[in-house]
């Protein structure tokens, strides 16, 4: 029996052994199966590598050739990329063609049809039914006293009806001299947005220069009992600044306003400190660019369109324009590396206008002309190398800096010519017709100008109109939508102690 064992015993190992033995084998054919397979894997990367280099050899020659050929005025090759293969073609035939691209190219680009949108479609039909007094009047901007011919307007009625109708404005711009409490500002409002419709097809822009801080004829008025905002120099973040905006938003809209003349976006860079002070966000342009497009959307979502303001800025200047002449001696490339900073990120913000001040840059100009009357300021480098397609409108024309200057007719006229699209409350405001039609005679300022900026404000209006109506009936739903939800709780209460 244990002779029985043994050779069992024996018998196992033998059979292990073998079990071993076979697969080693089995390894080892795999491992000659995988190095063949990278073998292959390496030479056809190679060959791929190699066919590569070749080819690029190739074209290159090919490349050299048809230089070669091309200077010396024989017979060229034309290399198609897409097949590889070669073209035979004269040097004459191959002028003919290139030139021949080249003018679909310009037709192309030149000929192209713009699509309109509806909007823009409807702003153009209002602009053929207009004359052209009443395109220029659409590019002002007046007090009601300036629209009325009296002092201290705080309504508006029959003689309002009666200066809107004679001069059809693009907008009125109020201070705290019109504004006495909530009740009669929004009956005032109405009364003027009505009078605009009727009496020119679209809504007026009905503005004011609500900053916050001391610059508030709203909040600083205890009549309204409006949640007033501080100076914009204490700031200290883009959502302190967003909340500023809308805060001020939802005052102006709850009473009527659509445009409010902020932000201020004057880059504090004068070492005496400028007239701007505390309505500034401060001295780093890159903050003040930041708050000010943070405030400007916290108009938008009240529905309040905004402005930045004072281009190129009034930060660097100790003076007041209202006083007189102002000045800066710094250069165009001064100006990029500050005040220009919040102004070049308008396009981007949002910002439905940019207004202009009447700081001078002689360094630039080589005189002494406002930036507000300067073609250079305007056209060339707000609207050319800042790239601002917005509403371009000036700074109030009856300050000292203009209206020592020039009268308000002249005034209005290089204005214009500078490429802005609305002049803000400009003196003698009747004698402005007449005037640019003499310049439009004399080759100065052209209809198509006239036109793209007046299409350019309807555009805008009709936008905004939109967007009103939209936010009342939002604002309708919800009112509504509250109510029923009270009448719930109402029931809900009265169901119980039954």
């Amino acid at each position: 029996m244990a002779k029985k064992d043994k050779s069992e015993k024996i018998a196992k190992r033998i059979e292990r052994k073998q079990r071993r033995r076979e697969n080693r084998e089995k390894h080892k054919k795999i491992r000659i199966i995988l190095a063949v397979a990278y073998a292959l894997l390496f030479i056809v990367g190679a060959y791929a590598l190699l066919s590569v280099f070749v080819f690029d050899k190739i074209k290159e020659n090919k490349q050299a050739e048809l230089e070669a050929e091309q200077a010396q005025g024989s017979d060229v090759i034309e290399v198609n990329d897409n097949t590889e293969s070669v073209i035979p073609i004269s040097k004459e035939e191959l002028k003919a063609k290139q030139e021949a691209e080249k003018e679909v190219e310009t037709v192309s680009e030149d000929e192209a049809p713009v699509e309109e949108t509806e909007i823009e479609q409807k702003a153009g039909q209002l602009l053929a039914q207009m004359n052209l007094d009443e395109k220029i009047y659409q590019m002002i901007i007046l007090t009601p006293e300036q629209l009325v011919g009296e002092d201290d307007i705080t309504a508006a009625g029959a003689k309002t009806k009666e200066g809107l109708e004679k001069y059809p404005v693009g907008g009125i711009v109020y201070s705290s001299s019109n504004l006495k409490d909530p009740e009669q500002t929004k009956t005032m409002l109405k009364n003027m947005d009505e009078y605009g419709l009727k009496t020119e097809g679209i809504p007026l822009f009905l503005c004011v220069a609500e900053e916050g801080g001391n610059a508030a004829p709203i909040a600083g008025t205890k009549a309204f009992k409006a949640k007033g905002v501080s100076a914009m120099g204490s700031i200290g973040s883009a959502d302190d600044a967003y909340a500023a905006g809308h805060t001020i938003g939802e005052s102006l809209w709850g009473l009527g306003f659509n445009v409010n003349l902020a932000p201020d976006c004057d880059v504090n860079t004068a070492e005496g400190g400028s007239f701007i002070g505390s309505r500034s966000f401060g001295s780093d342009p890159v903050s003040v660019r930041e708050y000010a497009a943070s405030y400007s959307n916290g108009l938008h979502d009240s529905v309040i369109l905004s402005t930045f303001k004072y281009f190129p800025g009034y930060g660097s200047v100790p003076g007041d324009p209202k006083d007189g002449a102002v000045s800066t001696d710094k250069t165009l490339d001064q100006l990029k590396e500050a005040e220009l900073v919040p102004f070049a990120y308008a396009p981007s913000a949002g910002a439905d206008f940019v207004m202009v001040g009447h700081v001078s840059v002689p360094s630039i100009l080589n005189n002494d002309t406002p930036s507000s009357l300067s073609h250079e300021m305007v056209t060339d480098v707000l609207k050319g190398e800042l790239a601002y397609e917005g509403i371009v409108v000036t700074d109030a024309l009856n300050k000292k800096a203009v209206t020592d200057t020039c009268d308000s007719a002249s005034a209005a006229v290089l204005a214009i010519r500078a490429g802005n699209d609305m002049l803000l409350t400009p003196d003698d405001h009747a004698s402005i017709p007449e005037k640019v039609k003499e310049a439009m005679e004399a080759g100065d300022i052209t209809e198509e100008q006239i036109d793209a900026s007046v299409k350019k404000i309807l555009v805008k209006k009709l936008v905004m109109n939109e967007a009103r109506a939209k936010r009342i009936k939002e604002d309708k739903e919800r009112k509504e939508k509250e109510e029923k939800e009270k009448q719930e709780q109402k029931n809900k209460k009265k169901k119980k102690k039954n």
